[in-house]
């Protein structure tokens, strides 16, 4: 009864809370895009299927849901790359050690280098 009770209960709530909804969507998308390498678009369509198969929602009708199926989670992840990406340029070129830099590298007992 207990596992009939939670099912009725998660069904409710996807229903009532589509913000809700859409967070299984974006839970059940990455790790299918993850695991298998689909396409964000396909992984989005199967967790639509899932959602809709198991709970009766209809995900594709909610308001994020756009062209290209993106999830939040996808979403999340490409702005933190642009950002990511951002800061890198804004920080410049990471400095080159030169051997003096390396302390002992390829030497032995701190030999200097020859020429």
């Amino acid at each position: 009864m207990m596992a009939e009770h939670a099912m009725a209960l998660l069904t409710k709530h996807m229903h009532d809370d589509p913000e809700y909804a859409w967070g299984w969507l974006c839970n059940l998308a990455m790790p299918i895009m993850d695991a298998t390498g689909v396409s964000p678009q396909i992984a989005n369509q199967a967790g639509a299927h899932l959602i809709h198969h198991l709970f009766g929602v209809d995900i594709t009708n909610h308001p994020h849901w756009s062209g290209e199926h993106k999830s939040g989670a996808q979403q999340y992840a490409e702005l933190r790359i642009a950002a990511e990406a951002e800061e890198d340029v804004a920080s410049g070129p990471a400095p080159i050690p030169t051997v003096t830099d390396i302390k002992g590298v390829g030497r032995k007992g701190g030999e200097r280098p020859t020429a």
